[in-house]
């Protein structure tokens, strides 16, 4: 199990002063981020953007895909399980009637399976995104436990459990979060993400953030259940702080980086 975390010009310095240490970055597929982290002399996985449910599989560039993976040190290609509202406009938000669940397994499992039938269901996989409730985004459908696991088994393929995004959608789905937590696809983890859950200006819940004293006695007790075998043990931790641009300018602080990432990998050396 290493450590990673995304890729910023903050934790590159820090690295390179020895403040902080890890096994790897964590990159989006921007040139600029992939040429910081190589310059670094860490070798670095890629995260992609891709979506599973919109329906439009057909248009991934697998050539590109296998391309890019090789070009890194990407063992997974990772899908967002994005059962979006416009995708499925006849669909209310909440809905949970069987016709639906099926029709949207139907179209999100037809995503997964065309990227595993090029590189290996075993090579997939599947990232849990947030539910935000009846003005969201995404139908409820597409992060209960019961579909995802159905999705699983239907394609093979793996999951990458993100904490942050299992919070929101818990908090939105009235459930308690460690419960919500243990009925994901615990046993096929192969990727776990990590960051806070706080509110913006608007009261509205976001990820992504510095992790809280909460944060970390969660994270001890999702690592205490790697550790006795109740999971999957993961290949990787990423810790999902930092990057560049106007979007994560604010939020790549290297005092937060100098921080958490030691205590992050203490973590995971005691779990090791």
């Amino acid at each position: 199990m290493q450590l990673s975390i995304n890729y910023s010009p903050q934790a590159a310095g820090l690295h390179h002063g020895g403040a902080i240490v890890l096994d790897r970055w964590k990159c989006s597929e921007w040139p600029e981020l992939i040429a910081g982290a190589q310059a670094t002399g860490l070798p670095h996985y890629l995260h992609f953007d891709l979506q599973a449910g919109p329906g439009d599989s057909q248009d991934i560039d697998l050539d590109h895909l296998a391309a890019a993976c090789a070009a890194s040190d990407t063992p997974h290609v990772n899908l967002h399980v994005a059962t979006r509202r416009v995708d499925y406009p006849e669909i209310a938000v909440e809905s949970d009637a069987p016709v639906n669940v099926e029709r949207v397994l139907a179209q999100t499992g037809q995503d997964i399976r065309r990227v595993g039938d090029r590189f290996g269901a075993e090579h997939v996989i599947i990232e849990n995104l947030p539910y935000r409730g009846p003005d969201g985004a995404r139908l409820r459908i597409g992060q209960e436990a019961s579909f995802l696991h159905h999705l699983c088994k239907e394609t093979g393929c793996g999951f990458l459990l993100d904490i942050a995004h299992a919070r929101t959608a818990a908090h939105h789905l009235g459930y308690d979060e460690r419960i919500y937590l243990a009925s994901l696809l615990v046993d096929r983890l192969r990727e776990l993400h990590v960051s806070d859950v706080d509110c913006d200006e608007q009261g509205r819940l976001r990820e992504h953030m510095p992790l809280s004293e909460q944060d970390w006695a969660l994270l001890e007790w999702c690592l205490e259940q790697i550790r006795q075998g109740q999971w999957a043990c993961p290949w990787i931790v990423a810790f999902e702080y930092g990057g560049i641009g106007p979007l994560f300018a604010w939020r790549s602080e290297s005092k937060v980086l100098a921080e958490q990432v030691p205590r992050l990998h203490r973590l995971l050396g005691a779990c090791r």
